[in-house]
């Protein structure tokens, strides 16, 4: 017989384990070859999903220029028309670099004026002191529809007559304004207004015109993006002044025919704005190096514009740096956490490889053993086994390669994973040689292996050592040093990356090594039983320890993984939700310029709401040290008596004020610098306005909800305030599930804003990274799961022969069906209950060593690191999740064996 027709017939009759070991390849290397572009396709999306959803004024990078001291007509004349002004934001838009400059679009040019008081009206009801911008953007007209008038035409001139029969004549410009303002301006088409520049303390040159408008607009498309970054187009803007006051500012927009007239009156006084908006729709993670540093030179590196135009003062302004590597150290973050799931993944898939060419070598033992009798040499052995299992190995490692690139497109070129599907390749095909070789390295050595206890070579206890010595200084190092490594361009550190798999495995051996002590005192007990079935069971447990290692480890790997996932998602989403009670410090907080006693009312009475906490806060003010302004502060004062029942209830560790009024200074709550510095002193007192209460430490408080971080702050009782004149600027609200557009209805002012606990955490749990590692430990779990089932089938299989054996001698004793799952179930049960307690014991140990070497801050928007949160919940729907595993995975052997001939079975291998 030839060598070919050997390895046909071998693989005619083994071709079960072959199309096993097949797929276990097949879908082994798919996922090598996946996961790398599945991750990378998933961080060029977040990167591009979070620079899309990004508001403008964050994302896009804006010029800004003025004339550079005081220039003459001729070379104000420069930028005295729009094509002109837009030509010159084209100028600047060369000048930044790849790869920004594919995405960019189309720039948005704008001229505006310095703020102008309206003085008068020449026509039209007078409305008190208000004040008015006048601007040209080049992205307005194709975005507004004229409701009333006409768009704003050439300018001219206007006498306006004044006291005495006196009159002047001044320039006039046409302006449109929203349909908006109009109603709060209380503006109709033929107005005018009489403007001046508004003084400031800086100097700066003085017009006077006349504006007349000539239109009323609304949007196209009011829900643009665009609209978010020049809101004060659509409607006035209120502005707070010194005392309490507030000034309204509208804005009036300038066709390109009118801004030339404008250009010519308004001399050196406009200001120039151009504004380079992106696609980030396309960008890659493999851009970013090159996007910061063309961020970078256009933030310092604008160069003065071509000859032709004036001398303009440039400035350039961005918040896309941030942005950028904001992201970048999040991906780091979650780069490293998704490699502890890849690093177990990989380490259970080689556990089952292994098993499957241990199942394909054992199932080879008595042909190999006979080609070994009759003379063959081991190498002729074990390249029989090679050929065979090659014919089935790589042609799969082949296709699922290629299934993986065509399947998984991603943006990005991938690290090639070509490495790790010919590593994958290479083990499926030398395990089974190695098993095989291991076996019959001498003729005729073929003992039975399961009347005895094997006891562990010293080259054994050694390797075992050393596994466990190596993730003892891994879990250490990963503790002390973090999971990156000290140059941030080599990123990961592969050794501290695979620490939870070397503690998973060092637990594992050594559950292994204590695995028989519990077994001999069940087996002291099941022995003095009149029963067989007790005794066999757990002495077959006993013998059958070091066969079950594989097993044991697969299923060690995958619960201990899926416990940290657990704790890893339960610690950020009680973090976040921590974050959001300390950001908005209740279910919603309205902040206005001041809500009176009806709106507080209105409010109370809406559906779901229990309590409205009134409170007063401002920045503008002082604290003072006998009467002299010793350091500005941010004053906090409220309602502590019904602030606190909320606290409670939320779970939210913020020191109150004593609440009410009492004689003598108000007992408050100063930060802790401020209190360090001046607690001291005995006549503090902090003013507002023209209001002051004298004060006295009671405590410290370090921050309070709706207060930036860094502010001196002082927190007193809202009555003192409110009997020096305060008035409620912000409302907490007491009431869970309250929607924010309820509020604001019932609020009845378009200028308060309301911030919602739930729309916080929305705007936390909405970070694409953070979904990516969760989805993907979701599936990595999954495939952790189908291996740790197959893992158990398959270390099934493998004592198949052996415990079929065993039930058809017991059989031909009187032993029932119900009797042999029984014993099925005792072999089995114990390993089961040995890596349910362990997994349970590692997956706890890998997440308290893992946490303290990953910074999760980003994911949480917290300051500080999110404390480890275990849902016991969860823990036992794993550990239950496993035992149902296992179980389906006895039920398939018991009905396997269920199919064979008791005779056969005696006959067939009998020793």
């Amino acid at each position: 017989m030839s060598w070919a027709e050997l390895v046909w017939r071998q693989a005619r009759v083994h071709r079960g384990t072959l199309a096993t070991l097949g797929a276990l390849v097949l879908i082994t290397t798919f996922l090598a070859a996946a996961a790398p572009r599945a991750v990378t396709a998933g961080y060029d999306d977040a990167l591009a999903k979070l620079l899309q959803e990004a508001p403008d004024l964050r994302k896009d990078i804006t010029v800004f220029g003025s004339l550079a001291g005081s220039q003459d007509t001729a070379e104000i004349a420069e930028l005295d028309t729009a094509a002109k002004l837009e030509q010159a934001g084209e100028d600047l838009g060369r000048q930044i670099q790849a790869p920004l400059r594919q995405m960019m679009g189309e720039p948005i040019a704008t001229g505006r004026s310095q703020t102008l008081a309206i003085l008068d009206r020449l026509i039209g009801a007078q409305r008190g002191s208000q004040f008015i911008n006048l601007r040209y953007d080049s992205d307005v007209p194709e975005r507004i529809r004229y409701v009333e008038g006409a768009a704003p035409g050439a300018g001219g001139t206007v006498e306006v007559f004044e006291g005495g029969g006196a009159s002047i004549t001044l320039d006039r410009i046409d302006i449109a304004v929203s349909r908006r303002t109009a109603e709060q301006m209380k503006f109709e088409v033929g107005d005018q207004l009489r403007v001046r520049t508004k003084p400031s303390l800086v100097p700066i040159p003085q017009i006077e015109l006349v504006a007349r408008i000539s239109g009323i607009f609304e949007p196209i498309d009011a829900a643009e993006p665009v609209w978010s970054y020049t809101p004060s187009l659509l409607g006035a803007q209120l502005r707070p002044v010194a005392l309490g006051g507030q000034d309204i500012e509208a804005t009036g927009i300038l066709s390109a025919e009118s801004y030339a007239s404008f250009a010519r009156m308004a001399g050196p006084t406009p200001r120039f704005v151009w504004r380079y908006h992106f696609d980030f729709s396309q960008i890659t993670v493999a851009q970013i190096d090159q996007a910061l540093n063309a961020v970078n030179h256009a933030v310092t590196q604008i160069p003065e514009i071509d000859e032709s135009t004036p001398a303009l003062n440039l400035s350039a302004i961005t918040f896309l740096r941030e942005l950028i590597t904001g992201f970048e150290g999040q991906r780091r973050t979650a780069h490293t956490i998704l490699s502890l799931s890849g690093y177990a993944i990989i380490a259970v898939a080689i556990v089952v490889l292994a098993l499957a060419a241990q199942l394909a070598a054992e199932q080879r033992r008595a042909s190999l053993a006979l080609i070994r009798a009759r003379g063959g040499s081991l190498m002729q052995a074990t390249g029989l086994v090679v050929i065979e299992i090659a014919m089935v190995a790589i042609p799969a490692a082949v296709a699922s390669y290629v299934a993986a690139t065509w399947l998984v497109p991603t943006r990005s070129a991938v690290p090639s994973s070509t490495t790790g599907v010919l590593v994958i390749a290479a083990a499926a095909v030398l395990l089974p040689a190695a098993f095989a070789a291991f076996t019959h390295r001498r003729v005729a050595k073929d003992e039975r292996r399961d009347l005895v206890s094997i006891r562990p070579s010293p080259r054994r206890l050694a390797a075992e050592a050393l596994v466990v010595t190596l993730a003892a200084a891994g879990a250490y190092t990963l503790h002390t040093r973090g999971l990156t490594t000290a140059a941030e361009q080599l990123g990961t550190d592969p050794y501290l990356v695979s620490v939870p798999v070397l503690i998973a495995l060092a637990a594992g051996l050594l559950a292994l090594r204590a695995y028989p002590y519990p077994l001999r005192a069940l087996g002291q007990l099941t022995s003095a039983r009149r029963g067989a079935v007790g005794f066999v069971g757990v002495a077959r447990a006993s013998r059958e320890a070091s066969p079950a290692a594989l097993p044991l480890l697969a299923l060690l790997m995958t619960l201990g993984l899926g416990i940290f996932g657990s704790v890893l998602d339960t610690s950020v989403s009680r973090s976040m939700e921590q974050q959001t009670w300390r950001d908005i410090g209740a279910d919603a907080r309205l902040e206005g310029f001041g809500f009176d006693d009806a709106a507080v009312a209105r409010l109370a009475e809406v559906p779901g709401v229990n309590t409205v906490i009134r409170s007063f806060q401002t920045t503008d003010a002082d604290l003072r040290i006998e009467g002299i302004t010793a350091r500005p502060v941010a004053l906090v004062a409220v309602d502590s008596a019904g602030y606190a029942p909320l606290l409670r209830r939320i779970g939210l560790d913020l020191p109150l004020p004593p609440s009410g009024a009492m004689p003598g200074p108000t007992g408050a709550l100063l930060s802790p610098a401020l209190a360090q510095g001046f607690g001291d002193n005995r006549e503090l007192s902090v003013q507002w306005g023209s209001s002051n209460v004298d004060i006295e430490i009671v405590g410290t408080i370090e921050r309070f909800p709706g207060v930036a971080p860094g502010w001196d702050l002082v927190v007193l009782p809202y009555e003192p305030a409110e009997v020096a004149g305060a008035s409620p600027t912000v409302l907490f609200i007491d009431g869970p599930d309250v929607p924010g557009d309820a509020l604001r209805t019932a609020a009845a002012d378009e200028l308060v804003s309301v911030a919602t606990r739930a729309d916080r955490l929305a705007e936390l749990g909405d970070n694409p990274l953070t979904r990516l590692i969760l989805s993907a430990f979701r599936l990595g779990l999954l495939a952790l799961a189908a291996y740790s089932v197959l893992a158990i089938l398959l270390g099934l299989v493998l004592g198949a022969d052996r415990r079929g054996r065993v039930v058809s001698y017991l059989r031909t004793l009187g032993l029932s069906q119900r009797q042999s799952y029984g014993l099925l179930l005792l072999e089995i049960g114990p390993l089961v209950a040995l890596a349910v307690v362990a997994g349970l014991v590692v997956g706890l140990l890998i997440s308290l060593v893992v946490s303290s070497g990953v910074d999760l801050r980003p994911f949480t928007g917290t300051a500080d690191a999110p404390p480890l949160a275990v849902d016991v919940g969860v823990l036992s729907l794993l550990a239950a999740a496993l035992i149902a595993l296992v179980a389906i995975a006895i039920v398939v052997d018991a009905a396997l064996n269920r199919r064979r001939q008791l005779g056969s079975v005696l006959r067939v291998g009998e020793q």
